[in-house]
């Protein structure tokens, strides 16, 4: 008798490789996924990952396993015109579904049904992935961490005390929890990663425009960015291979003008550049936590760790500072400039949400930006007196980080992806960590307009509360750099193999 198949973390690679071998079928891939949320996120004290399952996943596995059968013994076509065939990934609740609801997060659009799906639900679908199921995240992707869910918050897989972050707080927490192969989320000032970062995972923020925002709630065109969440580098690399392209339904997607898919696509181009021996990453000194505080202190021992496994690996470490680096993000923020613009012009052109003003949206108090896009916002970004000075501003910074890059003669910045591991709820309910004050480093990238991507560092190995929780490391290149930064993150995942699965899961 054949010992049952494990099918714990499978990548894109060996998933694909039990299904073309035909020891697994679609239909049995997603039941097991199923049976997983089932357990792990819909009974007891459930991880609350999931706001519905799409009832379409059994269906199209189906499909898909008749279309395998169709194709005999040749596969090379099929895998070749479907590159992600039979692959279960979550997805945001960020993004439009057909005759799905999608609430964005909100109360006030939970009963919403779009009539169309967004592009990258398309292009989901196209490379012969399975949607499996919709995600957690704070209303109108509007925190940087889960509370104010329209389901409660969502739990970090390693500590159920804990927050998974935000916004893509349910893509984070389940693809951690092995819910599926891989996740979509989205980043404005850090929602890949942060959740990342803090559930272990890799998490990619693409240059701006290389992925069609298309069908998703916006906040800060231009700034905006879906991105792909993964177990490993290679597996973000193929996600992003089945959702980049120019849509004309997303001016900004132009960007692929400018960074067109290298040949073969990203997965296919990681190898060549991966060589560690001789790079030289600039480490940020301003972005390490508080060491009088233990938060602080555990997240720099793990970051640490994993930078003097670089330095082994040949990699030249050189620290670097930014004048006003914290300042130059603070004045260049546009979030309350642009925000209640933003989300009012996505209400206007979809009357079946029902509303049309930011005001008009119930707001949970944990929800700090939301609360400030409904008193503080400006109804127009130009009516901010200094909305020109932040542009040129942020103009500046951009130039400033470039010109230091190139003084260095840096391949990549580096630096940990947030200054304290996951934090408990109880203390952000409490208002520890105001707007302000997030110990994040995520938004630098994002105030950039950069590509960034955190890996796994590893885990703290401070005794009681602190033990055991993840720890991320953010690479961020220049923009139009997005294969070079795959490249080198795979090279550094590879030197420290940090990422351990979250325990009591299996």
């Amino acid at each position: 008798m054949a010992a049952p198949l494990n099918l714990r973390e499978l990548s894109v690679s060996r998933a694909q490789q039990l299904l073309f071998s035909r020891q697994l079928s679609c239909a049995q891939l997603v039941e097991h996924y199923l049976a997983r949320i089932a357990r792990f996120d819909q009974a007891g004290a459930a991880l609350n990952a999931v706001i519905r399952l799409m009832p379409a996943a059994l269906a199209e596995a189906a499909a898909l396993d008749e279309e395998l059968q169709r194709a005999a013994h040749d596969t090379s076509a099929l895998r070749a015109r479907r590159p992600l065939f039979g692959i279960p990934v979550l997805l945001k609740d960020q993004a439009e579904t057909a005759g799905v609801e999608t609430s964005f997060g909100s109360v006030d659009a939970a009963a919403y049904v779009p009539e169309t799906d967004a592009t990258c639900v398309v292009r989901l679908r196209a490379a012969g992935a399975i949607i499996l199921a919709k995600t957690t995240m704070p209303p109108w992707a509007c925190s940087f961490f889960s509370l104010g869910n329209l389901t409660g918050p969502t739990r970090n897989p390693y500590d159920g005390a804990r927050d998974s972050g935000g916004s893509s707080s349910g893509s984070a927490a389940g693809c951690a929890a092995d819910f599926a192969v891989l996740a979509v989320a989205e980043d404005t000032g850090g929602s890949v990663r942060l959740p990342a970062a803090w559930c272990g995972l890799v998490g990619l923020r693409p240059t701006p425009g290389l992925i069609s925002g298309a069908g998703c709630s916006p906040l800060l065109p231009g700034q905006d960015t879906l991105g792909p969440m993964a177990r490993t580098v290679l597996d973000a690399a193929h996600l992003l291979d089945a959702l980049v392209g120019f849509d004309p339904k997303d001016v900004l997607s132009s960007t692929n003008v400018l960074a067109p898919r290298p040949e073969g696509g990203y997965a296919s181009a990681l190898s060549k550049h991966s060589q560690l021996r001789g790079l030289r990453f600039g480490v940020l000194t301003q972005c390490f936590g508080d060491e009088s505080e233990a938060e602080g202190s555990a997240s720099n021992a793990t970051a640490r760790a994993a930078l003097s496994k670089l330095q082994d690996a040949g990699i030249e470490l050189v620290e670097v500072s930014v004048e006003q680096l914290w300042e130059q993000v603070a004045f260049t923020s546009l979030y309350v400039q642009e925000g209640r613009q933003s989300l009012e012009r996505f209400f206007a052109s979809r009357p079946a949400l029902g509303f049309t003003d930011v005001a008009s949206l119930h707001v949970d108090p944990a929800v700090e930006l939301l609360k400030l896009l409904q008193t503080k916002a400006p109804a127009l970004a130009s009516e901010d007196k200094k909305f020109g000075e932040r542009l040129r501003a942020k103009e500046l910074f951009q130039r400033r980080m470039l010109s230091l890059y190139a003084q260095e003669k840096l391949d990549a910045f580096i630096y940990p992806s947030a200054k304290t591991p996951a934090p408990l709820r109880s203390d952000i309910e409490s208002g520890r960590y105001a707007f302000d004050g997030i110990p994040t480093n995520t938004v630098i990238a994002s105030q950039l307009c950069w590509p960034a991507i955190t890996l796994p560092a590893g885990l703290t190995s401070s005794d009681g509360q602190l033990g055991g929780l993840p720890v991320g490391l953010e690479l961020m290149t220049p923009p139009y750099s997005d294969a070079r930064l795959l490249s080198l993150a795979h090279g550094v995942e590879q030197a420290t193999q940090a990422r351990v699965p979250p325990p009591g899961l299996d």
